[in-house]
């Protein structure tokens, strides 16, 4: 009777250790599935990160071109003041030492 308890307990022990085996097997798949899932959506981030950054820098230049005649006509616009005012500040000085004379 007593190697029959004694086989029944080694039986429930080994029936428990192959439940906990399983069990950890079974958290450790789980893990490493969340993981790779994980993974999974920082890469997605990381594409959808790149491919904003790309967008907008194509934007950003596609700006810049269509503001680049209107720049540059600015830019001519305000050399053609600049140049009008220091022909008039020499005329104004031309004009003041004619006056003192």
């Amino acid at each position: 009777m007593q190697r029959a308890q004694e086989e029944a307990k080694r039986s429930i022990e080994r029936a428990r250790s192959e439940i906990e085996r399983a069990a950890r097997e079974k958290l450790e798949a789980e893990i490493k599935a969340e993981q790779e899932r994980q993974r999974q959506r920082e890469e997605e981030i990381r594409r959808i990160e790149r491919e904003a950054r790309e967008k907008l820098a194509g934007e950003v230049r596609a700006a810049e071109e269509q503001k680049l005649p209107e720049k540059q006509l600015e830019l001519q616009r305000l050399e053609e003041e600049l140049r009008s005012r220091k022909s008039e500040r020499g005329s104004r000085r031309i004009l003041g030492a004619l006056k003192l004379r």
